[in-house]
């Protein structure tokens, strides 16, 4: 009996051991079973068709079952089709994960890295060091010259025993292959680096993230490290407030035994959020090839962008209002459907939702705008102010941030579920899905049903402290192309709760995939695929899997192209857990999962029909010479271009060109006619 007890208190005492380094939930969830109906509006916008054009290879198997590939980065990233100076062919795909190759309570956590060539091979998997230290939640990125990938991680290596972050990266342009990993160095020593910014000597970023970009340096490159704060505030919370570092180099440097040198800057109004407890802070970073950077997010109900024109040399900050109001719908009786504790109506909003922190952030084509996916939550007033949320109304959504006349603007797109037109700025209302102003539907006892939402793989009922953790939300691009990727737990979510017609969704989650062929404006329906053989959407491929944190690249490829459509070659990164649930966070068997590499062929007939175009330039000296280019979807057959908004048509060509000859702002509309109509 009494070594039973004994072991029982180990294994709590190593389940906290090992929990310390987690991102923690700031909400609660409120489990509460909802009067649904199915998505039902008749939909106007196509879905992508999907095909594996490489199987699900097996990497290694992982007794860590959450979040391998980290929170934010993607942790796959695609070289050049050519490392330079020395011209090795590339081409390949780095992963960067964590995982314990074992069971055992005293097994570490390890940074590990996989090389998948250009023929979807897997070639190498192996640990990025010998050091027998716990290590963890590492971020990847490419060099674009030499096609070397760079990895920052977390983990204890000085003797003060505090969390610092590590780097390391492959010389790949030296050797023409992977596996010749750099003696790895701090990349952010804490506290020391971020002392002389934040004035805090107890400060520790980690999670660290890291991006390679173009550099103000005529021939080197810059490298951008952003880490979060893992230190708790005098009011006891954490609000990841962010530590940055820049460094340039060029190939030459990455040969020397020098550590990269890099230049550390916290941002005040994100210090301020976390030090006076104003705000948990969720974001991520991207560069563009022109020298811009940006940190976009949010915190509470408030959007917030630092946004730099100059490879982060200055920055502007910029906020704005998150929240959107939200009519309390009445039942058929005339009583609220959101009622306070007391018994009163219960003032209702939207906002993106805590649910969707785990995002990835991207420049688009043109560097005009920074897109990123979450998803956005319906709450009360009560519930928020009490720390309460509830997580099965979680709807993804795109985020489209800029700058518009100096004021932060994000324009919030439905990509599931949707109202009647997705990109109208307007929330889509799950009880009002045809935008009609009444109620679709109520049940026989006539309370309100609408859609629900499960963003996630994991759906775990009454257990949902570990369900705030489950969601991914992934972006990648390749020219005016993007693909979002996300996970779905709507079915799984039904299964639990018993309902007729979804016995055979019992730990069966769903990859949900959209695409936008219009630099991230307008979006496909979502194609699913899923692993349960009596739905439509089963993948024979997935048969027996249950695909969990699901991953793509930054970087995707066109594999062909017409005039409506296009086929995408997407390699996504994800755990086939091998029992339902996270054992680590404290749901599931210690069963662990197969880590896994896929290539899917994705392919989208956008025959949608809306209006875009795109420029050239966008400022310069007057006179100023301007191409637009048409980019519209759908079988267009005529253009009316108005180059002032003066109301007077100024062309009719598809691609005109305009000469400005005055200083000034304009604003510019095009309005295209299809014969259809």
């Amino acid at each position: 009996m009494k070594k039973t007890v004994i072991y029982f208190l180990f294994i709590l005492l190593f389940q906290l051991t090992i929990a310390d380094d987690f991102q923690r939930p700031i909400l609660k969830p409120i489990d509460r079973k909802i009067q649904t109906h199915r998505n039902n509006i008749t939909k106007n916008r196509n879905s992508p068709e999907i095909e594996f054009s490489v199987d699900p290879v097996d990497i290694m198997v992982s007794f860590y079952d959450y979040m391998p590939g980290s929170y934010c980065k993607n942790p796959m990233q695609t070289q050049p089709e050519n490392s330079q100076p020395y011209g090795y062919p590339a081409g390949g795909n780095y992963i960067a994960f964590h995982a314990t190759e074992n069971s055992s309570p005293s097994a570490q956590r390890k940074v590990f890295y996989a090389y998948i060539d250009s023929e979807g091979e897997l070639i190498i998997t192996s640990t990025i060091t010998a050091n027998d230290t716990r290590e963890g939640f590492p971020g990847l990125d490419i060099d674009p010259v030499t096609g070397d990938p760079f990895i920052t991680w977390h983990n204890v290596v000085e003797i003060d025993d505090t969390y610092d972050c590590s780097m390391s990266y492959d010389l790949y342009h030296v050797y023409g292959e992977p596996g010749h990993w750099r003696e790895p160095f701090i990349s952010i020593d804490n506290p020391e680096d971020s002392q002389p910014s934040t004035g805090y000597d107890d400060d520790a970023f980690i999670w660290s993230r890291v991006k390679v970009g173009p550099s103000p340096i005529e021939s080197k490159r810059r490298i951008y490290i952003m880490g979060n704060n893992y230190s708790i505030n005098s009011a006891g919370a954490t609000n990841y407030n962010i530590l940055v570092g820049i460094a340039d180099f060029d190939s030459q440097d990455l040969e020397q035994p020098n550590e990269l040198e890099f230049i550390y800057f916290s941002f005040p109004e994100w210090d301020n959020l976390h030090y006076n407890n104003i705000g948990r802070l969720l974001k991520d970073f991207a560069i563009a090839d022109d020298g811009k950077v940006a940190f976009v997010g949010y915190y509470g109900v408030t959007w917030c962008m630092q946004y730099s024109t100059d490879y982060g040399a200055t920055w502007s900050y910029y906020e704005a209002d998150a929240k959107y109001d939200l009519e309390n719908p009445l039942n058929e009786d005339g009583s609220s459907l959101f009622v306070n504790d007391d018994g009163t109506p219960a003032e209702l909003f939207v906002y993106p939702s805590e649910d969707g922190s785990h995002f990835n952030a991207l420049f688009d084509k043109n560097n005009e705008k920074i897109i990123a996916m979450g998803a956005f939550g319906i709450n009360t007033e009560e519930n928020f102010e009490n720390g309460f949320y509830m997580p099965a109304m979680f709807y993804p959504k795109i985020y489209n941030y800029s700058i518009e006349n100096g004021e932060l603007v994000v324009d919030v797109i439905d990509l599931y579920i949707e109202g009647v037109d997705p990109n109208d700025g307007i929330p889509m209302i799950p009880w009002d899905l045809d935008e009609d102003g009444f109620v679709d539907e109520f049940t026989d006892e006539g309370y309100i049903s609408f859609v629900t939402s499960v963003a996630s793989w994991s759906w775990l009922g009454d257990a949902q402290d570990a369900f705030f953790h489950e969601s991914l939300f992934k972006i990648a691009k390749v020219e005016n192309y993007f693909i979002a990727i996300w996970q779905d737990a709507e079915n799984v979510y039904h299964n639990y709760y018993e309902e007729p017609g979804y016995e055979s969704w019992e730990a069966k989650p769903e990859i949900a995939i959209a695409v936008s062929a219009d630099n991230g404006v307008h979006w496909s329906q979502p194609a699913f695929m899923n692993a349960n053989s009596f739905d439509d959407n089963y993948f024979e491929e997935l048969e027996g899997m249950t695909p969990a944190y699901v991953y793509i690249a930054d970087e995707i490829k066109i594999v062909a192209e017409t005039l409506n459509s296009v086929t995408l070659e997407v390699p996504i990164f994800f755990m086939d857990d091998f029992s339902y649930g996270s054992f680590i966070q404290g749901e599931g068997a210690n069963e662990g999962g197969m880590l896994t590499y896929a290539k899917l062929e994705v392919c989208y007939q956008f025959t949608d029909f809306f209006a875009n175009f795109q420029t050239n330039l966008t400022a310069g000296l007057a006179p100023l010479s301007i191409q637009f280019n048409d980019t519209s979807g759908g079988n267009v057959s005529s253009w009316e271009w108005d180059f002032d908004n003066d109301g007077t048509i100024d062309s009719n060509l598809q691609n005109p060109e305009h000469i400005y000859l005055e200083s000034g702002n304009y604003s510019v509309s095009l309005s295209i006619d299809d014969p259809v109509y």
